[in-house]
């Protein structure tokens, strides 16, 4: 998802979930995608693009560790109710 970025004039890409089929897991599927995210987001001018998935996935973060270390921010999620529709 493209969304504008605080810190740059150039949009910034938010990958939100990342699914390789397990039948496909473990041959380069889940990189191959990534990495053509990231051309795209070079060959458009992108700022950056960037996930986040769960600190004990570690077969996860063994991928995503290959393209760079984690940035060290922690999200915090205040749910909110749905509001009832007027009737």
């Amino acid at each position: 998802m493209l969304h504008p970025f605080t810190w740059s004039e150039c949009p910034t890409c938010y990958l939100e979930d990342l699914y390789v089929s397990p039948g496909s897991r473990g041959r380069g599927v889940g990189k191959q995608l990534i990495e053509h995210l990231v051309e795209r987001g070079r060959t458009e001018g992108w700022a950056r693009v960037y996930w986040h998935t769960h600190e004990d996935n570690a077969t996860a973060r063994r991928l995503y560790d290959s393209f760079g270390p984690a940035d060290g921010f922690v999200r915090y999620t205040i749910v909110l109710d749905m509001p009832t529709p007027p009737t």
